[in-house]
């Protein structure tokens, strides 16, 4: 992933749209071919393209990045003449390969057919591994260098978010310890997402195409690169295997450098979203939260929520990230002004939080009654929600209470679909249900004994203000209500008609 470090004057798409069968006419000696939007990278656009040799692909990047553009080109050339198809560029009739339009660098592609390989299963990931092997060996190897490449750009771009700038230089400093000229150096794809892989179910031959990300650099950060894309180490078993079949590193190799060059790719990425953010690139994307989830993903890795037990200090962030996390429930009134202790009765008691950096951003509490542990709060932060969190912080509690003697565990919700759906996910079944019920003020209580089939459990009642003491004496939370008088400002009182003299 490459960064450019200023934005160009450039036309917008649909005009540059306008002027291809111009370019490819003069450059490319192609009059008269219609060209056909296809769905481009976050870094380009591209249209497919009937010509008389057959179909071909034109591409557009930004022309700030054209020189590396067109190193990746060249690259993609080597590549495919070592025997993967890489949609190796078509040159120009001067011989050059790329053109410039409007503020873009522009080349026309050899067509590889075939599908992206998008699955996660063994086949399809070994196949990617094997694929991303024969291109790494198809140029042959680089002299290595002292200096680790992909360098990290640490422009002031880092500093869009708090975070950025502090997370890069944790894993520079970390990959200082890696002898970057003790490893295996190639020239790299940069960016081998899934979708880069193409497979003919035809021929059964697999392509790696979009070399815009090309670098020179441990051929092992590439892989890294994969493993990132397939879910990480752990995940992706299958695509290491499928590489190091072919060997173009080491075993051992492997092993020292994977994670640390993973770390290092997972920067790459968050300076690049970083500077996407602050220049409002939207290039190859329709809504900039798409900038924003490519920011927050590398947060995930560089920067992980953690799991740990609630702590006193964490009191104000843990009660305003209830109420926040309430808000959109059946619970939104249930807010406390102080974390209650354990109460009565509690043999035992968990108590966690994630946090983002000092931030808690979920919670859970779990007390021990005899044999039976109940869920006492969780929640979640409305945009921490769908990453695990509350299903992490139930498999700490239920580790952390192995050795309790609880043998049933419980929790009360309500109608809120998603926490329902939740807790059934995690093998909850409704064993009870009963009704709450609240009657809204309209001028007097619509109940204030046991009237069947309620039974009153909270009211909230009206006294006159003589009989404070005794309230104050009798109930915990009494308040004086005012009524606040002023006179109306004269300027905005309605001003009285005119009359004839």
């Amino acid at each position: 992933m490459f960064v450019s470090s200023s934005l160009p004057a450039r036309i917008s798409v649909s005009g540059l749209q306008d002027r291809l069968p111009d370019v490819l006419a003069r450059r490319w000696s192609l009059p008269g071919v219609e060209v056909t939007p296809l769905p481009g990278g976050m870094s380009s656009h591209v249209w497919s393209v009937a010509t008389p040799a057959g179909r071909r692909v034109v591409k557009a990047v930004i022309d700030t990045v054209g020189e590396h553009f067109a190193r990746g080109l060249a690259a993609a050339a080597r590549v495919q003449a070592g025997g993967v198809a890489a949609g190796a560029p078509v040159a120009c009739a001067d011989g050059a390969l790329t053109a410039d339009c409007g503020g873009y660098s522009l080349a026309l592609l050899t067509h590889v057919p075939g599908e992206p390989i998008l699955g996660r299963g063994p086949r399809d990931l070994r196949l990617i591994g094997d694929t991303l092997a024969r291109a790494h060996l198809a140029p042959g190897p680089i002299e290595a260098r002292a200096q680790l490449s992909p360098a990290l750009d640490l422009g002031p771009h880092t500093a869009v978010r708090p975070w950025v700038r502090p997370a890069l230089d944790r894993v520079q400093q970390a990959a200082a310890d890696l002898d970057a000229a003790s490893l295996t150096w190639g020239e790299l794809h940069g960016d081998p997402a899934g979708e880069s892989f193409l497979l003919d179910a035809g021929t059964g031959e697999c392509g790696l195409i979009d070399w815009g990300a090309y670098q020179v650099g441990p051929r092992v950060f590439d892989l890294a690169s994969a493993v990132m894309y397939a879910g990480g180490i752990g995940h992706a078993d299958a695509l290491v295997a499928g590489y190091l079949e072919r060997e173009p590193v080491g075993a051992g190799e492997l092993e020292r450098a994977l994670e640390t060059l993973l770390a290092w790719r997972w920067a790459g990425q968050a300076s690049y979203f970083a500077w996407r953010i602050a220049h409002r690139e939207m290039t190859g994307i329709a809504d900039a939260a798409e900038n924003e989830k490519g920011l927050a993903d590398a947060k995930a890795f560089l920067e992980p929520v953690r799991i740990r037990a609630y702590q006193a200090s964490d009191e104000a962030s843990w009660l305003r990230c209830r109420a926040l996390a309430f808000l959109d429930t059946c619970y939104y009134d249930d807010v406390w002004r102080r974390k209650p202790a354990a109460a009565d009765g509690v043999a035992e008691s968990v108590e966690l939080v994630a946090v983002d950096g000092d931030e808690v951003v979920a919670i859970l509490d779990v007390a021990v009654r005899g044999d039976l542990a109940t869920i006492e709060n969780v929640c979640v932060l409305p945009a921490y929600r769908g990453s695990g969190l509350a299903t992490r912080l139930l498999d700490e509690a239920c580790a952390r209470l192995a050795g309790s003697g609880a043998r049933v565990l419980d929790a009360w919700t309500r109608e809120d679909a998603a926490a329902i759906g939740w807790y059934q996910a995690r093998g909850f079944a409704e064993e009870f249900t009963y009704l709450h019920v609240y009657t809204p003020y309209r001028g007097g209580a619509g109940m204030v004994e046991a009237r069947a089939p309620y039974r009153p459990v909270v009211v909230f009642a009206h006294a006159d203000r003589e009989h404070e003491a005794q309230a104050r004496a009798e109930y915990e939370r009494v308040y004086v209500c005012r009524r606040m008088m002023r006179a109306f400002p004269s300027a905005c009182a309605a001003q009285e008609p005119e009359t004839a003299s």
